[in-house]
């Protein structure tokens, strides 16, 4: 028979046991990294930024990583396919581009953030060195004296080059002073009787019953969602909605149309939208129709023009 020490310990051992294979069991958490294949580069010099982040797939990210067109020091010159790998539970997503830098001085590639489950993390930032583009040959001539040089016959096929442009250039200013007055048809940029409103809930309604995303056509489901809203604001805020990338577009929002927790909302589903395009990310049905959800309540809440 154990003695009632012994029998505590057996309990205590087994407890931490059953914690242990809990953990193993569970041992797939979010994380991410980036690299860079050189820390030292000339200027105007490309080097690669390797971004790679992994997440459960039974969890939803609130936060998806992505490395803007430009950011302090370095500009984005190509963005390679993004990779997606599935292990078991665990979805990892790797994304390569080429960057540059036309300031030389030591500088830092800033950490990227991933909010996924209870999990905040972020990345850690890396030190570039750019330096100044060398210059070929260390010495230098003394200046030379004066070298006579006999002139040039007369070239008559420049100059006929020259005059025939010159005449070319007066019929096209003769041209443009004539039909500058006349009235240009300017064609309508959206053509619909429908109000801005009205168009984009109607828009939204077709959206949801055309069964893209029961068909698993995610991405097309997205970016019909993004044209809905753009053309919106295209035609209810101000021009230029259309052009604009999911950054400018919050910041273009925020406070003066939605207020703190409407912007929130509205980055989560563009940055969704974002990640389901360019990053393979696999929005599910009822993801999908909840993003489409925040889109809607986001028009509602833009004032409307009288």
């Amino acid at each position: 028979m154990y003695s009632s020490e012994q029998k505590k310990l057996v309990l205590f051992l087994s407890l931490l046991l059953c914690a242990c294979i809990t953990n193993a069991q569970s041992g797939y958490r979010s994380s991410i990294t980036t690299s860079v294949n050189r820390t030292v580069f000339a200027l105007g010099e490309q080097i690669e930024l390797t971004l790679t982040y992994s997440h459960p797939i039974a969890e939803t990210p609130k936060t998806l990583p992505y490395i803007n067109d430009s950011f302090p020091h370095f500009e984005v010159i190509e963005r390679k396919k993004a990779d997606t790998t599935l292990n078991a539970d665990l979805r990892t997503i790797r994304q390569v581009v080429l960057i540059t830098s036309f300031d030389t001085g030591h500088w830092s590639i800033p950490p990227f953030a991933l909010v996924s489950g209870k999990n905040n993390i972020a990345s850690d930032s890396i030190g570039i060195d750019v330096t100044p583009v060398p210059l070929s040959g260390n010495s230098y001539n003394d200046i030379k004296e004066i070298i006579e040089v006999a002139p040039e016959p007369f070239d008559w096929k420049k100059w006929l080059a020259i005059i025939f442009s010159v005449a070319l250039v007066a019929v096209g200013v003769w041209y443009y002073i004539k039909n500058r007055n006349k009235p240009k048809p300017e064609a309508p940029r959206f053509d619909s009787k429908l109000s801005p409103l009205e168009q984009a809930l109607q828009e939204l309604t077709k959206l949801k019953q055309s069964g893209l995303a029961e068909k698993g056509e995610m991405k097309s489901y997205y970016s019909k969602m993004s044209d809905i809203l753009k053309i919106f604001l295209e035609r209810q805020v101000a021009a230029g909605f259309m052009q604009h990338t999911t950054d400018e577009t919050l910041i273009a929002l925020k406070d003066k149309f939605l207020d703190a927790e409407s912007t929130a909302s509205l980055a989560e589903a563009l940055r969704v939208g974002d990640a389901v395009k360019f990053a393979k990310y696999s929005s599910s049905v009822q993801e999908s129709s909840r993003m489409t959800d925040v889109i809607e309540n986001t028009v509602k809440k833009i004032p409307q023009k009288a």
